[in-house]
């Protein structure tokens, strides 16, 4: 556990660093990642165009993209009008997203002729692709993969026309903007949004504006985009903003922070072991081995690293929010553009990172807890039982565990073994003697031995026992539902009368006949 020093140094680690990034740190600028990143694709695709026979200039880029759209085409591109055109078709063409969807969309293209994607409004919808013809099985394979990732390659900069002209290609989504655009078209999801005057969901909608550049380009006055300023959300600008957080130095005051915690931490663990053992000289202290006292497998600096992860991110997001409302507080995307382009992506990372260690710990304390029970699961899911009724103890196995642990003596015998426990881990704290402790130790052991024995023959005693009776129950039960169905009135009283027995009850009659009979009687009749 953590003393008030630990949590000090925590919180005050985090304050100082997320005081220090907001004076140091610039902004990322997605203009900026739009333009590294579309340099670093320009590069990439000569490149590949080169190792695949492209024998023009380095700098030839709309020789290499058109080379490669000619060496590598897909049957996608035979879909383009029918999903939008040059400028939405990479967009809402799954095959054209360079995720796993768009992966399995492209082989389907090859296997089947139909495309796959979202209409004007949203929707999902398929589409014939026109000219289709069937290949053999491996070379639809390979188009469906090999020729997909080159023409992907060719699509990232956009078309050789549009390089050529000197203008920016569309581009094709990157992974993130490829999943929002197919999470979109989900019924159910694609109604968060809502649904505008055109019935277009708007969820979809904001999708196509962040790809084509209308949602985070500039407008004038009049809230119009202004054409020469668009900015695509493609997947230049999510490659540049990898390294836009670099550029910034954004690392900076997040590895301060975590440089002051884990100083304090071995720092004041060396100090503890230099006061618990009375060291007061130089060559004690060079006895020591200082490896121990390093800042890493442990819970208590894992949990000050969170505080302190914690701590950075809220005052990092706070100053954040508050300059993105300063400065535009009366434009939704436009305050959603400033905070996002205000926050540590460092920061962040290293919350998630701290969080998912704490999850661990937690997750490992319930599954000890859950273990015995697990552990009784799996015995009794292994029983062996008969031929004749194996198909029925499968399908009760769950039932009769969960009589076993929730209603039998085991419960007991489990919650002793529990109190034995807790007494025998507690006897250390009191201040008992050497051999008066022992013998209480040694007969707790006894104790706990002796109730696991008998509680490990109460399972399988009872899981045979209420197997058996379940059986029974379940056909007896399916007879009586056929003996309904067909109006059987002497088969329903014959399998009510096999559960009466089997719970060592008296039958009164066996048939229709003998009811009658009973019920004409003036015998007393006791129920």
């Amino acid at each position: 556990m953590l003393d008030k020093y630990d949590r000090t140094i925590a919180i005050s680690s985090g304050a100082i660093a997320g005081a220090l990034d907001a004076f140091i740190c610039d902004d990322i600028s997605l203009e900026e990642a739009h333009k590294w990143g579309s340099d670093q694709i320009s590069v990439f695709v000569s490149k590949v165009a080169k190792r695949n026979g492209f024998t023009g200039k380095e700098d030839d880029y709309d020789g290499a993209i058109k080379y490669l759209e000619e060496k590598a085409p897909i049957w996608a591109d035979k879909t383009t009008n029918a999903f939008g055109g040059g400028n939405q078709h990479h967009l809402r063409d799954f095959s054209h997203h360079p995720t796993i969807v768009g992966l399995i969309c492209s082989l389907l293209n090859e296997f089947t002729g139909y495309g796959f994607g979202t209409d004007t409004s949203g929707k999902f919808i398929v589409v014939k692709i026109d000219g289709w013809k069937k290949k053999d099985i491996l070379s639809s394979i390979y188009s469906g993969t090999i020729n997909w990732v080159l023409h992907l390659i060719s699509d990232i900069a956009g078309s050789s026309g549009s390089v050529r002209g000197g203008k920016e290609g569309t581009g094709i989504p990157g992974p993130l903007m490829s999943f929002l655009k197919e999470l979109s078209c989900v019924p159910g999801i694609r109604n968060i949004g809502g649904i505008n005057e055109k019935e277009y969901y708007n969820f979809s909608v904001t999708c196509s504006k962040l790809f084509n550049g209308t949602l985070l380009g500039e407008h004038d006055e009049n809230g119009r985009i202004i054409k020469d300023k668009l900015l695509r959300f493609d997947l230049r600008t999510e490659l540049g903003l990898i390294h836009e957080p670099i550029r910034t130095k954004q690392y900076t005051p997040v590895i301060l922070c975590e440089g002051i915690v884990c100083a304090f931490y071995s720092i004041r663990k060396l100090f503890e072991e230099i006061k618990t053992k009375c060291i007061n000289t130089l060559d004690d202290i060079k006895e020591l081995d200082f490896s121990k006292y390093l800042p890493w497998n442990s819970n208590k600096l894992r949990r000050m690293r969170t505080i302190s992860a914690i701590t950075f991110s809220t005052i990092d997001f706070s100053v954040a929010a508050l300059k993105a409302f300063v400065e535009n507080g009366k434009s939704i995307p436009g305050f959603a553009l400033k905070l996002a382009s205000g926050v540590n992506y460092f920061g962040m990372g290293r919350l998630i990172i701290a969080g998912s260690g704490e999850l661990k710990i937690k997750a490992d304390k319930v599954y000890e807890e859950c273990k015995p029970l697990v552990i009784a699961m799996q015995k009794a899911s292994k029983l062996r039982v008969d031929s004749e009724i194996k198909d029925s103890a499968i399908k009760t196995i769950t039932t009769v565990t969960t009589i076993i642990k929730a209603g039998s003596p085991i419960s007991f015998v489990s919650a002793t073994i529990g109190v034995y426990k807790e007494v025998s881990e507690s006897i250390e704290e009191y201040n008992i003697s050497h051999e008066e402790r022992l013998k209480i130790e040694e007969e707790c052991k006894t104790s706990i031995e002796i109730l696991r024995d008998y509680r490990e023959d109460m399972e399988e005693v009872v899981a045979e026992y209420m197997i058996d009776r379940l059986n029974v129950f379940g056909k007896s039960l399916d007879k009586m539902d056929e003996a309904l169905i067909s109006d059987d009135t002497d088969a329903f009283i014959e399998s009510n009368n096999d559960i009466q027995k089997k719970l060592g009850g008296e039958t009164f009659f066996s048939d229709q006949k003998e009811f009658d009979s009973l019920m004409l009687s003036d015998d007393d009749f006791k129920l």
